[in-house]
């Protein structure tokens, strides 16, 4: 399960033309993946950074929490944490009940 954490509706866009002068625009925003270990089945302590591939209409995602829809089908590109056809819905979190675990609280791990 990955629950991803939308902290504000902002956007960043960039736009221009192609080498084969076709104009393009790439929408992306910036959130960040809860995941949980596969063998504890436990929080890990920090969440990824991730940016999600906006549609040229689409709206951006709402300040929230959000799990991955099963209709999504996630690519991963090899060089950043951006994440392309990702479709999210609301959730609340497990821990929304009590007080959010310290890894909510703390965004960069200590140097």
């Amino acid at each position: 399960m990955i629950v991803i954490e939308v902290e504000t509706p902002n956007v960043q866009q960039r736009e221009g033309i192609s080498a084969k002068g076709t104009p393009y625009k790439i929408r992306n925003q910036t959130c960040y993946a809860h995941t949980f270990d596969v063998e504890t089945g436990e929080l890990k302590k920090y969440p990824t950074e991730i940016k999600i591939r906006l549609q040229e209409d689409q709206l951006p995602y709402a300040a929230g929490f959000y799990m991955t829809s099963l209709r999504s089908t996630p690519t991963v590109t090899t060089h950043s944490p951006l994440i392309r056809c990702l479709s999210l819905r609301p959730t609340t979190p497990h821990w929304s009940t009590s007080a959010p675990p310290a890894c909510l609280k703390t965004r960069k791990p200590p140097k």
